[in-house]
Order: structure tokens, then C-alpha cells, then sequence
């Protein structure tokens, strides 16, 4: 059975979290849930682990990672922001930014199920999307003799 495992990062003071963190791993816990029992019959697990930051990793909270790669690598229209927190600024005494996305053209602070689906999805359907994604970021050029024969997009 092949195990696709997510892992939740987020910044954690005495129990208490940032708004945008409580909604992401909502949505994130409701995904799995739902896709848990179909996941199984074409044999595949889902495993969520959820990991909580100190203050001085604070800028990785609000960061899903599925079978390693952050989210934003693995979906077609997503791209990371940062964007101010003021409730972990409030937590922490500190002017504190966390990562936010840029997702289908729109801003978000929270992680949506749409999202957390969207990359499963791809993932179950082309495993080695991660290799995929590095082969595709360098292209074949004709430059000849004048370079490597292969620039990043």
C-alpha cells in the first residue's frame, strides 16, 4: 500500500495558535477524514502529521507539506506569499509575517480543502510528480557552445 503522508507546521505557544493555523489544519483534518476510506480502496494510506514550530521557526508555521514537498510546489496555480500575522504578533510580542498563497489568482491566508484535495490528487495521479516538476524546470536549448545546454526556467 503506498502511504502519502502530509505534514503540518505550525507555531504553537502554550496551546494557543494564530487564526489562519486553527482554519488551515480544519480544513486540512476534514480532507483527510473524507478522502481516508476512498484513499484506502485504491490502496492508498493518508497519514497527517501535525508538528508544532518554536518561535524561532515561526516563519515555517502555516506550511503543509505532502510527501515532502510544500504545497505551492505541487499545485499548478499556487504561488507562496507572506503576508503580516498580527495575531502571532500578538502571541509572540514580535512583528511577525507567516506564509499566505496566492492561489487560482486569489489571495489566502488559510490553506482550503480545495487546495489539500487539488495536491493529493495530483500526487495519486502522477506519483512522480515531484521528479516531474525538476525535469520540467529546465529546458533544452540551442544555444550551442555558448552554455551548458540547459537554463531554469
Amino acid at each position: 500500500m503506498k502511504t502519502i503522508t502530509l505534514e503540518w507546521f505550525y507555531y504553537d505557544q502554550d496551546g494557543k495558535t494564530c487564526s489562519r493555523c486553527k482554519s488551515s489544519i480544519e480544513n486540512i483534518r476534514n480532507v483527510v477524514k473524507r478522502m481516508t476510506t476512498p484513499l484506502k480502496n485504491i490502496k492508498v494510506d493518508i497519514q497527517l502529521k501535525e508538528i508544532p514550530l518554536p518561535l524561532s521557526e515561526i516563519s515555517k508555521s502555516n506550511t503543509l507539506k505532502i510527501d515532502g514537498t510544500d504545497i505551492w510546489e505541487i499545485l499548478d496555480e499556487c504561488k507562496y506569499l507572506v503576508t503580516d500575522c498580527p495575531e502571532c504578533s500578538d502571541l509572540t510580542g514580535l512583528e511577525i509575517k507567516c506564509p499566505a498563497f496566492n492561489y487560482k489568482g486569489s489571495n489566502a491566508e488559510v490553506i482550503s480543502e480545495q487546495m489539500v484535495e487539488e495536491a493529493i490528487l495530483a500526487l495519486i495521479a502522477s506519483p512522480s510528480a515531484k521528479a516531474k516538476a525538476e525535469a520540467v524546470s529546465q529546458v533544452i536549448c540551442d544555444c550551442k557552445d555558448e552554455c551548458s545546454g540547459t537554463h531554469p526556467i
